[in-house]
């Protein structure tokens, strides 16, 4: 990307907002570097929350990686830590303790790093299987993050993150208010496309995720874990939206793509359909594939429109890793490094 582009892009963005660049992934990338040989627990049944129960360094050390690599925000590793996935080796009792120990990491992450001005976002999952409705009653919803949310009280904001329907997320981020009632609230969708249309499983339109997002006063409303020409698409009606409103919007929005080629059956997907190992090749029918395009000067390039249409949030989902965010941090001018690429490139 020449420098003039990359000029562009810096200024374009939302002039309320400075933008922040949001790590990369974690579950894939520690699976990926478990391949490589590195002391890494990953599986398939507990996902990132195996290295959170046995290899914490390696998360703690992903985390280091990200901030390195410029990330203004980085993310706790909870996503799977709930029922849905410890119920499968009966550790339910467990999600307080590996909660907090997911901010901690991340925390001791910072400190190492001497990078104070870094944020934690603490993960909020759906408590199912993800790109699906859980279809858990309130009581039920309520109750399982009665206990998980309080182990991440001590993050700098919550990231209501990979909601598929606006059920699930009107009860999730009610839940995070009844705790947090005035805390620091980004709520993340994963946009699919219907044939022209861009939604969630539900049928609900960006639209209505931005009705969400406006009730409950979050900060940021995101689009996330699904392909970066897809998040383009669901960006660029999210800004649409807001422009009809008029003058300029206080909601930040933003996404973070992942490396998959687009699935159109996400409703029979689960992560048991997956490839056991990076590169093992035993995936299932109806499991996700692995794109062989997005380099990190792809991604760079695909990610680069986002700052046009108003993004200020930018970053990484499955399969970003460490140097796919270097790049866009380095080459979009955003994120701690900024200023210093911008010297270097002249922006």
């Amino acid at each position: 990307m020449s420098d003039e582009s990359a000029a562009k892009r810096h200024r374009v963005a939302s002039p309320l907002f400075t933008p922040l660049l949001l790590d990369g992934g974690c579950g894939l990338e520690l699976k990926r570097r478990k391949s490589d040989g590195q002391n890494v627990a990953y599986n398939l049944t507990l996902f990132s929350t195996a290295a959170l129960m046995d290899t914490p360094d390696a998360i703690r050390q992903l985390h280091q990686d990200y901030i390195r690599a410029g990330c203004n925000v980085i993310t706790t590793a909870s996503y799977a830590v709930n029922k849905f996935y410890l119920d499968k080796v009966e550790q339910s009792h467990r999600v307080r303790e590996l909660a907090a120990r997911s901010v901690s990491l991340a925390r001791e992450a910072i400190a190492a790093e001497s990078a104070e001005d870094v944020m934690v976002a603490a993960s909020v999952p759906p408590l199912g299987e993800s790109y699906q409705d859980t279809g858990l009653s309130e009581e039920e919803t309520n109750s399982q993050y009665d206990e998980l949310l309080p182990g991440l009280k001590a993050a700098d904001l919550f990231l209501c993150e990979t909601f598929a329907s606006i059920a699930d997320a009107s009860m999730t981020t009610a839940a995070v208010r009844r705790m947090c009632p005035t805390g620091r609230l980004w709520i993340s969708f994963t946009p699919r496309r219907k044939g022209e249309t861009i939604c969630l499983s539900d049928g609900a339109s960006v639209a209505d995720m931005i009705g969400l997002a406006n009730n409950v006063k979050a900060e940021a409303l995101l689009f996330n874990c699904a392909p970066p020409e897809i998040i383009g698409l669901a960006l660029s009606k999210a800004s649409e939206v807001l422009s009809t409103a008029g003058g300029l919007s206080k909601l930040r929005i933003g996404g973070y793509g992942n490396f998959w080629e687009e699935l159109v059956d996400l409703d029979n997907w689960s992560i048991s359909k997956q490839e056991t190992d990076s590169g093992k090749g035993d995936q299932q029918t109806g499991g996700m594939k692995v794109r062989d395009d997005l380099t990190a000067t792809s991604y760079t390039k695909l990610v680069a429109p986002w700052l046009d249409l108003g993004a200020s949030v930018v970053g990484g989902c499955c399969g970003i890793g460490p140097d796919h965010i270097a790049a866009v941090g380095r080459d979009l001018c955003i994120g701690r490094r900024a200023k210093l690429a911008c010297d270097q490139s002249d922006c």
